[in-house]
């Protein structure tokens, strides 16, 4: 991408009022000028909604910075982008002090963790259009094309809550343990060993895309690799 094409994109999203890297902060931000600290991210649960194709070229994905998938995707629209980070949900215990006592809290997660799936629709997209964008997986010649239909079938899969982990805390693998991931699953037959033992799941390292990518499997759609 260019430097007019850029400054294109940066002047429409000051036209939507938007500074790209800062969207998913603003209410951090302002916090924290008021207070002069840092303050926590706010609860966020977004429900899972069906993709809108219409308009879109072509599928990449891009490579954000650590925990910076949601924001970067909450911004990019405003860019000429369509951007999907597919969440999961989990299930946790926490205390707000010390000495408290625990309750119980549904936090959701991005499920592919750095990577985010962003639909091009006026301009490809270049790491230097956000701050928060590292890489976009491609080579030399360019960004590589994802079909959309493992895009729909993600986004089919986050619809029917194969993301999310909120029931028996039960787990029946241990860490280093190689598992194959079942039928019905986004990531069907991909096999990965298990690295962090979840409530009702397991993180499982998985090769997408030629990197090695964590990926938190519910422990119903695993089986052990013997």
């Amino acid at each position: 991408m260019g430097a007019p094409e850029l400054a294109a994109l940066r002047k429409r999203a000051r036209a939507a009022g938007i500074v790209p890297g800062t969207v998913a902060h603003a209410e951090r931000l302002r916090a924290s000028a008021q207070t002069g600290l840092r303050a926590p991210s706010p609860v966020r649960l977004v429900n899972p909604s069906p993709i809108d194709f219409e308009g879109i070229q072509r599928w990449v994905v891009a490579v954000c910075k650590p925990s910076m998938a949601r924001s970067v995707g909450d911004d990019l629209p405003a860019l000429g982008f369509r951007a999907y980070c597919p969440l999961g949900r989990r299930l946790v215990f926490r205390a707000p002090h010390r000495s408290g006592t625990r309750k119980k809290h549904i936090l959701q997660f991005a499920v592919f963790g750095r990577y985010l799936f962003v639909g091009e629709m006026l301009e490809p997209l270049a790491a230097s259009i956000h701050e928060g964008i590292v890489d976009v997986i491609g080579d030399s010649s360019g960004a590589w094309s994802l079909s959309p239909r493992v895009v729909q079938a993600i986004n089919e899969a986050e619809l029917a809550g194969q993301w999310d982990y909120v029931g028996s805390s039960e787990n029946p693998y241990k860490v280093g343990q190689l598992v194959r991931i079942v039928e019905g699953h986004a990531f069907e037959h991909f096999v990965g060993i298990v690295t962090v033992l979840l409530h009702g799941a397991a993180k499982i390292d998985l090769d997408v895309f030629g990197r090695r990518t964590p990926v938190a499997v519910p422990v119903r759609k695993l089986v052990a690799v013997v």
